[in-house]
């Protein structure tokens, strides 16, 4: 049986190479789809090899040596951004990440032009970056490297939201909710000012806690959870009716208590279960979990039936004080009490670029009159933002889907956002001049595909962005993980207009490597094997297995290997740039085990059969033990460890150092195989004189 495979060692970690070939300059950042809820899968991301980029470095970084670029654009005002390196749970390799974030285009780029920038100077191996007041649908970079020269592979993690209020340790500073709108909180270090209002609850004491309070507008059932945002926290949490209404946290009363956490002394399987994500579930059914992770603790506890009306509030404590936040996201049938944001938008005369959009304020507020609002009319609008209640003209100079975002805080401090999606149609006019250059490299080895595409945009209206199918565009020039043929490289312009080049990908010839035959043998024994291939280029060899021994060098086109168990032996042949081929023999192995030991031996120093002990055939090893017994069963010697074939070793016909008086004596031995097979073999031996 021959097993023949294409194996470029390229190929097995293909997704990291594709992205780790693209991604060393900002102009060919790695785009990120969708911000809303990302995180790349452990291995993808890595700057081992990449070179220092054209841009200047970052005014928080120490040292520059081996960044690499991303590329995003939020759907909503806020975003959280998570960058985790070697920190335990197993997201990366990388130590002392470093992280700035840009929103300026490649090409105006300097030292202190970064919207946000963390060096890790304590080892910590972790990063978190919150950022709010983001222009929707605006492209931002993301820049990584690590500290002191250190390369690896890291995790990328980002989630967009609305921004809430800056988050309070004390209940009657808390934060009021006034919809179920996911959010993050970057970090717990505070416990406020008051110091005992958890007392009489299952959490006893806060650490580093933020609280948030809410009133019920439709009953039903609520649940949450919390995540922190450092995977080994572990997050406490209570939530509480306030019988007096929003503001009466002096009567407070807890309804549902979470301290699930490690329990000292125990595996951390056992405590896996409560450390993680926490919350309000409804397949869950205890109201509370007492601290440790006994008694069927598992970090959830029964959702929430809230009564129209009955306002609550919600303390979420670090216990483990590491200064992390969490996220959270809320379900459920009920609802908060608070504003009704709405707006409309009509178009003056076409909903198209470059024409005014007219938009409209429609929210209502039935418990406290609105004060304040925020517009965020996204990527290419004229203005960008605007705190009237009146109705606004926006005129957008390019076209596509645009989100829209209104903010709306109401006299007690609600917040609620409102996101609508607009499409904005092509305003291209006949005499465009738009222009695409398009490049390609083709692929470095047969079959894998690794081929990538580059384009250049010129005149028309800049920002450019680039599509090969002429469906989905982004604003990266930059295509790569391509297999050979033709291509059409289509542009579009902030117009709409648009136009195409055309480039082609090709391969170089494929490579093969050649095993012998497969073949059989007897154990012990040796066998040659003769490896022959097809290449173009110079190439080195290396034999592989896990069936046997190599009694030669094992990168030769030619080895000798003594085969211990049935099994395969691959033949790999690898060219300078990377590409390898494999093909493999199939050795079966005949298990024969000769042994042979004398049946008389004549002890007398005289240089001829004076010892006893056993012979062994090409597969026997070691004698790991050989001894002698009188026909009365008493122990007359014991060898161990003795070598097959060695006239020195054995037992010299002696018992307490006197010559035994002729007979027969009986043996047992246990012998052991280059297999590392272990066998007992016994039989008689006669003494002579």
């Amino acid at each position: 049986m021959r097993i023949s495979i294409l194996i470029l060692s390229i190929a097995l970690s293909f997704l990291l190479l594709k992205v780790n070939a693209q991604n060393h300059h900002c102009e060919t950042a790695y785009y990120i789809d969708n911000a809303d809820d990302y995180c790349s899968p452990v291995g993808l991301f890595t700057n081992a090899g990449s070179p220092v980029s054209d841009q200047d470095r970052p005014f928080c970084w120490p040292d520059m040596n081996h960044d690499v670029w991303f590329a995003f654009a939020p759907t909503k005002p806020g975003v959280f951004i998570q960058l985790t390196g070697q920190n335990g749970s197993n997201a990366g390799t990388m130590l002392q990440p470093q992280i700035a974030v840009y929103d300026k285009s490649c090409d105006q780029i300097g030292i202190d032009d970064h919207i946000a920038c963390n060096s890790d100077l304590y080892n910590y191996n972790l990063i978190e970056i919150t950022l709010t007041d983001l222009i929707i649908g605006k492209i931002y970079y993301i820049r990584v490297d690590g500290r002191g020269g250190n390369t690896g592979t890291f995790r990328l993690c980002l989630s967009t939201f609305n921004p809430t209020k800056v988050p309070e340790s004390d209940c009657p500073k808390g934060v009021v909710l006034c919809d179920k709108s996911p959010f993050v909180v970057q970090n717990l270090t505070s416990i406020g000012d008051l110091k005992n209002e958890v007392d009489g609850t299952c959490v006893q004491e806060e650490f580093a806690s933020v609280w948030y309070r809410w009133t019920c507008k439709d009953p039903g059932s609520l649940t949450f959870t919390v995540s922190p945002t450092n995977e080994g926290d572990d997050l406490d949490f209570v939530v509480f009716r306030l019988p007096g209404g929003i503001n009466d946290c002096k009567d407070k009363q807890w309804v549902r208590c979470m301290a699930a956490g490690e329990t000292i002394g125990q595996s951390p399987q056992y405590n896996a279960p409560c450390k993680g994500p926490t919350g309000l579930s409804l397949t869950a059914t205890d109201v509370v979990e007492f601290p440790g992770c006994g008694g069927g603790n598992n970090n959830y506890i029964a959702a929430l039936n809230m009564q129209a009306g009955e306002s609550y509030a919600l303390m979420v404590n670090n216990y483990s004080k590491s200064g992390a936040g969490f996220e959270i996201e809320f379900g459920g049938t009920g609802t908060f009490e608070g504003p009704e944001t709405d707006f409309i938008s009509e178009a003056v005369d076409a909903f198209e670029c470059d024409k005014t959009i007219i938009f409209t304020d429609n929210s209502t507020s039935s418990t406290d009159p609105i004060v304040n609002y925020l517009w965020n009319f996204g990527v290419g609008s004229t203005p960008l933002s605007s705190n009237s209640f009146l109705p606004i003209p926006v005129i957008y100079e390019s076209f596509g889907w645009k989100t829209v975002a209104l903010t709306v805080e109401s006299s007690r401090g609600c917040l609620v956002t409102e996101i609508k999606d607009i499409y904005i149609n092509p305003c291209c006019q006949d005499t465009s001049t738009l222009w695409v250059q398009a490049g390609s490299t083709d692929l470095n080895c047969f079959g894998i595909p690794d081929g990538t595409i580059s384009a250049t945009g010129f005149s028309g209206a800049p920002a450019y962005a680039y599509s090969l199918d002429s469906i989905q565009f982004r604003p990266i020039p930059y295509f790569s993980g391509l297999w050979p043929g033709e291509y059409t490289v289509y542009i579009q312009d902030i117009k709409g207009c648009s136009n195409k080049d055309f480039v082609s990908i090709d391969q170089p010839p494929p490579i093969f490597a050649y095993a012998p035959p497969d073949t059989i043998i007897t154990l012990g024994y040796t066998i040659q094997l003769q490896g022959s291939y097809i290449s173009n280029n110079p190439v080195q060899f290396l034999w592989s297995t896990q069936n046997g021994r190599f009694v030669t060098e094992s990168n030769a086109q030619q080895v000798v290997v003594q085969p211990i168990k049935d099994g395969y032996y691959y033949f790999t042949i690898t060219e300078d740039i990377g590409c390898t081929h494999t093909d493999s023999v199939y050795i079966r192995v005949i298990k024969e085990r000769p042994v042979y030991a004398p049946n008389v031996f004549t002890p007398n120093n005289d240089g001829i059969n004076d010892r006893f002990s056993l012979k062994g055939g090409p597969a026997a090893e070691l004698i790991d033990e050989l001894k002698i017994f009188d026909r009365w069963g008493e122990l007359m010697w014991e060898g161990n460890d003795l070598e097959f074939n060695d006239n020195r070793q054995g037992w010299d016909g002696k018992f307490k150092e006197a010559w035994v008086n002729p007979g027969v004596y009986v043996w047992t031995a246990k012998v052991r195989f280059i297999d590392g097979e272990i066998i007992p073999y016994s039989g008689d031996i006669t003494v002579l004189r």
